[in-house]
């Protein structure tokens, strides 16, 4: 059963802490802390995915993930969610597929735990950025997933700059050095192994990249990764 309690703490944090001309924007918008439904995915397994936030739109209001989920609980924010048949979903799902394959893992995507780097809603990076990133910091959430799960590989969705799901967890982990593979003139691979031997993975924003453009170099990826172990 999930405890809902410090998410809406947090939440509450957000709205006070918010400058007050966007505390209205924040609150229509609201926070959805999971993609897949935590009831059941949130335990221990070998993969994890993190992208960058929940999207809201600019002329929309939301329920919170609390009571989004009160009603439908086995809600996967990707595949049941208005957006389901963009280009970010169908990539997405056949990049799961290329990890459960490669992994050789028994699931299905939608049995993954998927969460977001940010928990507040918004258009793109540059409205969390708007609405401040330390005052929106979900670190402690992250920390707790980990202990949770214990992952083997953590696929991050998005690998630029703050407030990348990569660069989230390039801070909490704070690897010496990022491996670079160079898949297009503007495909780029990242990747690092932390000192107790998670691989997180970071791969581009999939709005406007097709995983077929580096599946090669990340499956090389995991495969040299299994050598290892």
């Amino acid at each position: 059963m999930i405890d809902w309690q410090p998410y809406r703490e947090h939440y509450a944090r957000t709205l006070t802490g918010v400058s007050p001309t966007l505390r209205g924007e924040v609150a229509r918008l609201g926070m959805a802390p999971f993609t897949s439904a935590p009831e059941t995915t949130l335990h221990p397994g070998e993969l994890m995915v993190v992208s960058m936030k929940p999207y809201g739109a600019a002329d929309q209001s939301y329920r919170c993930g609390w009571d989004e989920r009160a009603d439908r609980p086995d809600l996967h924010r990707w595949y049941d969610g208005e957006r389901s048949t963009g280009n970010f979903v169908r990539e997405a799902d056949a990049l799961l597929a290329l990890l459960i394959d490669g992994m050789t893992l028994h699931l299905r995507p939608r049995q993954i735990f998927s969460t977001y780097a940010y928990f507040s809603r918004a258009r793109d990076a540059a409205e969390l950025k708007r609405f401040g990133l330390e005052l929106l910091d979900c670190s402690a959430f992250h920390r707790k997933f980990l202990q949770i799960i214990r992952p083997r590989v953590v696929l991050c969705i998005g690998n630029g700059p703050l407030p990348s799901a990569f660069a989230l967890y390039r801070s909490l982990y704070g690897p010496e050095h990022v491996e670079e593979v160079r898949c297009a003139p503007r495909v780029l691979l990242r990747h690092f192994t932390t000192s107790d031997g998670v691989l997180v993975l970071g791969v581009p924003h999939l709005s406007y990249v097709r995983v077929a453009s580096f599946a090669t170099p990340l499956f090389d990826v995991l495969r040299a990764r299994q050598h290892k172990l």
